[in-house]
């Protein structure tokens, strides 16, 4: 299931509508008409967006436990508004005067959510109330049209009605009961609105009627995308009163941060596709309920940041954004546990944990925060962001939207080549190996174990030491939270932290500085117990690497076309470089051509060349493979002059290491220009004066022309 479509192909309409009223249908009942966000669905979108946003700058003004619960609730509620209409529209295609005038009026309602914004912050909730039993009403009615007008939708249609108007009266009740009743009826709202389209009975109406996934989705992006950009554009309009050095670099860094969430999901999630899992859909779905609550979290702790000169800059700001990150980047993680990356390198489980890791390590931030200004601590928070980003990058470094699998086949494409007459030189060259892979299962991908292994020795060191710096961070933090935690260590000294931790990690212990309570010496312990695993993952892997046998083969570059003995033969070297002990050497030589069979299937044949010779008892200096084309080899008939149907030659060397004890191994590709006709090899031999061999390997790829060589005869090739 496809969770975004960037290319929509629009059909006609299949027939006239009356603009002041028509009968409603089902979307996807007309065949040849891909679904398509309307204008004034976007437009709701934006308006449930700039509700979200209002909440969020109410709760920049009242950041406090209080204040954070009714805003946790009130941001539910929208969010389920939205989300209640959205999948109305997804399922039922209509647009008369009637609809839209019934939308206007759920409009109006969430406008006056976001108007009552800042009231229900300061305790006022009635407006709040009341709007939203607007809105379900607006739901209601949306649901009776349907159920007098497409018969087959009936059932869900009361179904849904029932359930809104039962929940309209919940909220209608909140607003008119007294204002102790008010927190008990929000949660019975909000759980009646997440809860029953769970129950049995929606989900088997659902699957009668399931909704369009492509526009689901589409509208779902839209909508984030509005809360990202409401969200940025209120925190730069908030800041022109108080605009200087500070609260430009202050903005920057907000911007930075709202352009790595926009990775996170856009680039991530967009082209994925939802597992075919138990409730995957439904997690996708609730996942992006915390994802707008992080996010609206998130940008009340950076307007209080951008305001630092006028608002205080304290713990609840810290943890604003702090908690509003995590929260943010777990949601992610439920999205990113039931989509699947296709390009990716990794398994989809690897980014799942980085999310996750990610967010356990940004709830550390606020007390590193502590002696740090606002922009520093802003800017702290940016790296998790960054880390995340630049992990993406690594482990689907393919752009995913240009491999949409509308190319031609191979076959189609080898019978256009071969009827056109095309050169080979002219062509495309192909390299065995060397192909991007697409919709390979998540379980089969790389592993970090495989991923390093792989890599260069950079990529392995960098990260251990990214990950020793990030631990250390991540406990200095911790140990922050008890001023009195650490003996000799300066209150609120994040350098002092850090150099603690850093000694509890490597144990090293000078004896400056020690564990002070209860709480510190549980964090020591619990430090020693990581130290000791990440230091045997860490060794496990550096010797890992550094273990493994390396072959000294050092093949020719070029392959020549030559006679021996009269015979046309295809002739390479290799040599041990090393010049240490490999015995029992075996080299196989395989030519992969391209070949249609004569039902019109396009292959990649693989044959066998026969060797003169394919072992040697010791391999410690050169060795000089010759495969003759005679008249059993694959080979013949192949035009040197443009081997249009010989993809490349493949050899692979395998021997016993005596130094290592291990069995190593080499490969070396040659294309079809790798290879002279009418060439020798220069002669790297030679025997010096106390009677010893002598290997110039700087003349071991060079050669001269053969006058001696006589092309194979046309008369040769098979017809």
């Amino acid at each position: 299931m496809q969770l975004v479509q960037n290319e929509r192909e629009s059909a006609p309409a299949a027939s006239v509508n009356n603009r002041w009223f028509h009968r409603p249908r089902l979307h996807g009942d007309t065949p040849g008409i891909t679904r398509r966000a309307k204008p004034l669905e976007l437009f709701f979108d934006v308006t449930a967006a700039g509700a979200m946003v209002g909440f969020s700058n109410a709760l920049s003004q009242h950041p406090n436990l209080d204040s954070f619960a009714v805003f946790a609730m009130a941001l539910c509620a929208t969010w389920q508004s939205w989300t209640a209409v959205t999948f109305y529209q997804n399922r039922f295609a209509v647009d008369d005067l009637l609809h839209r005038a019934l939308l206007l009026s759920n409009l109006v309602a969430v406008a006056v959510l976001a108007l009552a914004a800042p009231r229900v912050l300061e305790g006022d909730t009635r407006s709040f109330s009341m709007g939203y039993a607007v809105v379900e009403l607006v739901l209601v009615s949306l649901y009776l049209r349907i159920r007098s007008a497409i018969p087959e939708a009936r059932k869900l249609a009361s179904y849904y009605a029932a359930t809104y108007a039962v929940n309209a009266s919940v909220w209608a009740a909140a607003a008119l009961l007294p204002k102790s009743w008010t927190s008990t009826l929000w949660l019975l709202g909000i759980g009646v609105g997440f809860s029953f389209p769970l129950n049995r009975r929606a989900r088997e109406l659902s699957l009668q009627r399931p909704p369009d996934p492509g526009h689901l989705a589409e509208r779902y992006g839209f909508f984030i995308l509005a809360v990202l950009g409401e969200s940025f554009v209120s925190t730069l309009f908030g800041a022109v009163g108080v605009l200087d050095e500070r609260s430009v670099a202050s903005l920057s860094v907000a911007l930075l941060i709202t352009f790595c969430l926009w990775w996170l999901y856009f680039d991530d999630i967009g082209d994925s596709n939802i597992r075919r899992a138990p409730g995957a859909t439904f997690i996708w779905v609730y996942a992006h309920a915390p994802l707008v609550i992080g996010l609206s979290i998130t940008f009340a702790g950076v307007e209080r940041i951008v305001h630092a000169n006028s608002l205080a800059f304290g713990a609840s700001t810290r943890w604003l954004v702090a908690g509003g990150l995590s929260l943010s980047l777990v949601a992610l993680a439920m999205i990113d546990s039931v989509t699947e990356r296709r390009q990716a390198n990794l398994a989809d489980r690897v980014r799942v944990n980085a999310r996750i890791g990610s967010a356990v390590l940004v709830l550390v931030l606020p007390p590193l925060g502590l002696s740090m200004d606002p922009e520093s601590f802003l800017g702290l928070a940016t790296v998790p962001c960054l880390a995340q980003v630049v992990f993406d990058l690594m482990m689907a470094p393919v752009e995913t939207r240009s491999l949409r699998g509308d190319a031609p086949s191979m076959s189609e494409l080898v019978k256009e080549r071969m009827v056109s007459g095309v050169p080979m030189s002219a062509r495309r060259r192909q390299v065995p190996g060397e192909a991007l892979r697409k919709g390979a299962p998540s379980e089969l991908r790389q592993d970090f174990y495989s991923f390093f292994m792989e890599g260069t020795w950079s990529r392995l060191v960098l990260s251990l030491v990214f990950v020793y710096v990030v631990l250390n961070v991540f406990f200095a933090g911790l140990y922050l939270l008890d001023p009195k935690g650490i003996i000799n260590a300066r209150p609120g000294s994040f350098s002092d932290a850090f150099s603690f931790s850093v000694q509890t990690f490597s144990t090293i212990g000078y004896g400056a500085m020690l564990p002070g309570s209860p709480y510190a010496n549980f964090l020591v312990t619990a430090e020693a117990a990581s130290s000791i695993l990440a230091t045997a993952l860490a060794t496990g892997l550096m010797f890992a690497k550094a273990a493994r046998p390396r072959s000294s083969a050092l093949f020719s570059n070029v392959m020549i076309l030559t006679r021996r003995n009269g015979v046309p033969a295809l002739v390479f070297r290799v040599a041990n470089a090393r010049g240490n002990d490999v015995v029992d050497a075996s080299i196989s030589v395989t030519a992969l051509k391209e070949e249609i069979s004569h039902e019109g299937i396009h292959m990649r044949r693989q044959h066998d060349l026969k060797l003169l010779r394919s072992r040697t008892p010791f391999f410690t200096m050169t060795w000089v493979v010759i495969h003759e084309i005679d008249e059993n080899s694959p080979l013949l008939g192949t035009n040197w002059e443009d081997p249009s149907d010989l993809l490349a030659v493949v050899c692979t060397l395998l021997g016993h290491d005596g130094t290592v004890s291990q069995t190593t191994y080499a490969r070396h590709i040659y294309l079809p220009e790798d290879i002279r006709v009418g060439h020798q090899f220069i002669d790297v031999l030679s025997e010096l004066d106390d009677g010893r061999l002598m290997i110039d390997y700087t003349k071991f790829h060079d050669t001269v022309p053969d006058d001696r060589y006589a092309p194979i005869p046309i008369s040769a090739r098979p017809s």
